[in-house]
């Protein structure tokens, strides 16, 4: 049975673990009367995996007007638990998305150099970090690439927003630039990498 679950938030490093009753085959209330939260367990189709969706009533659940969301990264068949390590890897995954995003100055955070991967199908690969640059190749979604370098010339693609262009090698050595709102951070490189090697598969 499904009777807890352990999260961790961006404002803090301390794991949060709390009992929880299931009320639904995917809906689930933590919390004590009358401070209870209530979360739903979908399936999210751009990342691949189940998503959790925090709500602050069960008049918000129902109306799905959610306060928070996350990803859930393992279901144990004795209780609904997230591992420690990983969740680790995805906080400080999610939190690389987030800091890409635009900062407080109104500018926007750089992407970190390592493996990353392409978000959405047919992403142009240009010779110059600019949407009028001639295309090099187009790349699948789940692509590997490897970040290389945040060049900070802000762009603008609707109905994307604004990013930054990055520089990225290609699986077949070719180098050229990417728009980076079309990647998701997937991992350090490794200490012996070597800027000619491709990224792996």
């Amino acid at each position: 049975s499904k009777d807890s679950i352990r999260f961790k938030t961006y404002g803090s490093e301390q794991v949060h673990k709390y009992k929880v009753k299931q009320i639904s085959s995917n809906e689930f209330v933590f919390g004590n009367s009358p401070n209870v939260l209530y979360f739903q367990i979908i399936y999210d189709t751009k990342y691949k995996r189940e998503k959790i969706s925090l709500y602050e009533s069960n008049e918000s659940l129902s109306q799905k007007n959610d306060v928070a969301v996350g990803h859930l990264v393992e279901i144990r068949q004795d209780n609904l638990c997230i591992d420690e390590k990983q969740l680790e890897t995805l906080y400080n995954d999610q939190k690389r998305e987030i800091e890409a995003g635009p900062a407080s100055n109104g500018g926007y955070f750089k992407l970190e150099v390592g493996y990353n991967t392409i978000t959405k199908d047919d992403v142009i690969v240009r010779e110059k970090p600019s949407k009028d640059s001639k295309g090099i190749t187009k790349l699948k979604l789940g692509t590997t690439v490897a970040l290389l370098e945040d060049t900070n010339i802000v762009d603008y693609i609707q109905p994307y927003g604004g990013s930054h262009w990055v520089k990225v090698r290609l699986e077949d050595g070719k180098v050229g630039y990417v728009f980076g709102a079309f990647v998701q951070w997937k991992e350090s490189f490794p200490l012996d990498y070597e800027l000619n090697e491709p990224p792996r598969k």
